[in-house]
This record gives structure tokens, sequence and C-alpha cells, in this order.
């Protein structure tokens, strides 16, 4: 059977609206960056550490946005056209490849990392030390490196 001008249309359609999604999100967060906004926050939203660490931010009056399955394909579409258009810095909780990722992706900007944190906690440590961490970034209070354990690493960073 050969596809009907009706299925074509819906196609199209259910293509259309699933593909703005993102774009709303991005009005959104775009909307916010420039309503005076101090800054923008990614994370991962299966790590519970990032999203008390984003929840925190965001209580602060940051912008947030999860990092998707791919997150270059994110920022090309969406994030690069709103960190460009914003002086906000860029913050972060995240494991060692997100960071070396939005690290590239913002030097494409001209924006550079000015802090890098690494933190080493067990697997079993709440969500808490995050938000001390958002705390502390907030507050201009620089972390001490903590010792490699062995343990779960994250990285908490600014890019300006």
């Amino acid at each position: 059977m050969a596809p009907s001008r009706r299925h074509f249309m819906l196609g199209a359609g259910s293509a259309v609206a699933l593909g703005s999604l993102p774009l709303n999100l991005n009005a959104q967060t775009r909307l916010q960056l420039h309503s005076g906004v101090r800054g923008l926050v990614v994370y991962r939203e299966a790590q519970l550490q990032g999203r008390a660490f984003a929840a925190a931010m965001m209580a602060a009056g940051l912008a947030t946005v999860t990092l998707g399955e791919d997150p270059v394909w994110q920022w090309r579409t969406q994030l690069a056209a709103t960190v460009a258009g914003s002086k906000a810095p860029v913050y972060g909780l995240t494991d060692w490849s997100d960071y070396q990722l939005m690290r590239g992706l913002c030097a494409e900007l001209r924006r550079y990392p000015i802090v890098e944190t690494r933190h080493c906690i067990g697997r079993s440590a709440s969500a808490e030390w995050a938000v001390r961490r958002a705390q502390e970034l907030l507050d201009g209070q620089p972390a001490p490196r903590d010792a490699p354990s062995g343990q779960l690493t994250f990285f908490t960073w600014v890019i300006s």
C-alpha cells in the first residue's frame, strides 16, 4: 500500500510537534538568561548529586538545563546561541567526560574555565554536599580539592 497524503501529513505533524519541544525549553532558558539570571547550570538528570546541585542553583535564580543523550547536538541546536547571547557564566556538576565536553564546546565561544574542582565522594553519600558546593560557588568560595579515593568522582566547574 502506497503512503497517502494523509499519512504524510500525520507524520510531518508529529515530527514538528516532537521537534518543537526542546526549542520551547530553549526559548524559556534564553528568556531567563536575558532577564538578569546570574548563570546557566547544566547537569545530568540521572545523577542525584547533579539534581541537588541544579535545584540549589535554581533556588538562587540561575537557569538550569538537563544534558540530554547527545550534548553536542543539544549545544549546536539550543545552548550555543543562548550562551553566546548572554554574559552569564555556565556552571556544572558533572562527571569528567561531560565536563571535558562542555569545556570544549564553551571554548568555541571563547569562554574558558575559571573554577574546576574534583570531588571524590562515597557511593552512599547524600546530595547535601552538592547543595553546599552550589552555595560555595555562589558565594565565591573556593572548595578544597578532595584526594582521589577510588570512589565516585564528580567535577564542579564554572566557565565564563
